[in-house]
């Protein structure tokens, strides 16, 4: 539907089907219905149910006229394996994909039983001409929806093979099933995120960080697309520092290059254009540079260097109080108080200790910031909240890196 996109992981939507129903926990604040919602009766979304299954015919024929090679998420409104779309639905849609092989397209499903059964039917044909075409993935939030949906997508699909453990609800093992080589081995890519939208509740950092670590292990790419919760954009998504944004290598990357002479004139007019830069920069820069020291930093670093002001983050107090069910504040301060063009601060709070009964969907909800945290908890108690606040910036090269600020514990203590 779309040829630009918000998702990040992908470069362009197609949605010839949009709709879906609850089926599993990840479902309660499913982003999808969300924006169906506020399209009711515009764009082809029914006025009275907006989310359930319906069939977009005008979008059918995007694809094909899509003439430069995208990576494209299919229903990403809904869910193609659905009860309620047909096998000739379904076929026209999987007949659209193997006719523009030029594409890469991504296939996620909730429903990993139905899936398997349709490529081992009637889907049986478009099995081989899709086999590098198409990323066929399965949703599992926590362990048991995993161990239900893994183990079909593996027997089903010989093509590339994606978990998206997003919304991560609970810890989740996938190493049983990661690694190995694609088409006989286990899973090659797994995408990771929070709960978001109002009410969302952010992925737990040592859910996120067990499950690269299986991954790292493993040498299977991991994605993680946002810590989750009210504002994604404010929980961003970097792990101790760093953004995780690893993808697999697109089985269809030596068919794209439909025009290598084109490839060489663009080349040759970018090495131009960087003689020319140096040229110009040597000219504006006379004095001559700074002696090296005679012991080489890592080759990270120099590769990427990263020049920070210095600065310090503080906690406003060791210890707050609060009432359930309230949004209780850990305020922080900043010295010097003011960041710098290209800069900004960033926040992650994880809770270390809690009272019992402060597990599952009880839990404190965290929304992180900065100057201040936002802690709601449902369970009176005391809680000891870890906090670490970092100053990012991007390098020269283009990369993301994060100078650590604080690291500190607060005792939050929420009243009846």
């Amino acid at each position: 539907m779309a040829d630009r996109t918000d998702i990040p992981l992908t470069e362009a939507t197609w949605n010839p089907v949009t709709g879906c129903s609850p089926i599993s926990p990840g479902c309660r604040r499913c982003y999808a219905r969300r924006f169906a919602s506020r399209l009711a009766g515009r764009y082809g979304y029914p006025r009275e149910h907006p989310f359930a299954v319906t069939v977009h015919e005008e979008r059918f024929v995007l694809p094909s006229r899509w003439r430069k090679p995208r990576h494209i998420f299919v229903c990403s409104m809904g869910d193609l394996f659905h009860a309620d779309v047909s096998d000739a639905l379904r076929s026209r849609v999987f007949r659209t994909m193997a006719a523009t092989p030029h594409h890469t397209y991504m296939v996620i499903t909730k429903r990993a039983e139905g899936m398997a059964a349709w490529f081992a039917g009637p889907g049986r044909e478009f099995v081989e001409p899709l086999r590098k075409a198409l990323w066929m993935g399965v949703s599992a939030e926590n362990q048991a929806r995993a161990e239900q949906c893994v183990p079909p997508l593996l027997t089903s699909w010989p093509g590339l093979r994606l978990v998206c453990a997003e919304p991560l609800l609970d810890t989740v093992d996938l190493s049983p099933w990661l690694g190995g080589s694609r088409g006989t081995g286990g899973v090659d890519w797994v995408i990771c995120g929070g709960e978001t939208g109002s009410g969302g509740v952010p992925a737990r950092p040592e859910h996120v960080r067990a499950l690269r670590d299986q991954c790292a292990a493993a040498g299977v790419p991991f994605y993680l697309k946002t810590w989750g919760g009210p504002n994604r954009k404010l929980t961003g998504n970097l792990i101790d520092g760093r953004a995780w944004e690893q993808m697999p290598a697109s089985p269809q990357a030596q068919t794209r290059n439909r025009n290598p002479s084109a490839l060489v004139r663009i080349g040759a007019l970018c090495l131009a254009f960087c003689i020319f830069c140096a040229a110009t920069a040597a000219q504006a820069s006379p004095a001559p540079a700074a002696p090296q020291s005679e012991t080489a930093p890592p080759s990270g670093e120099a590769a990427c260097p990263l020049t920070t002001p210095t600065y310090v983050a503080h906690l406003e107090t060791p210890e707050v109080t609060g009432r359930a069910g309230k949004p209780t504040f850990i305020r922080m301060r900043l010295e010097p108080p003011d960041v710098p063009p290209g800069f900004y601060v960033t926040s992650l709070a994880e809770v270390v200790e809690g009272p019992t009964g402060a597990t599952g969907d009880r839990r404190p909800r965290i929304l992180t910031g900065f100057p201040a945290i936002r802690f709601t908890a449902d369970v009176p108690g005391v809680y000891r909240v870890d906090v670490r606040v970092s100053l990012i910036a991007k390098s020269s090269c283009g990369g993301v890196k994060a100078s650590p600020l604080l690291e500190g514990t607060v005792t939050v203590r929420v009243l009846p």
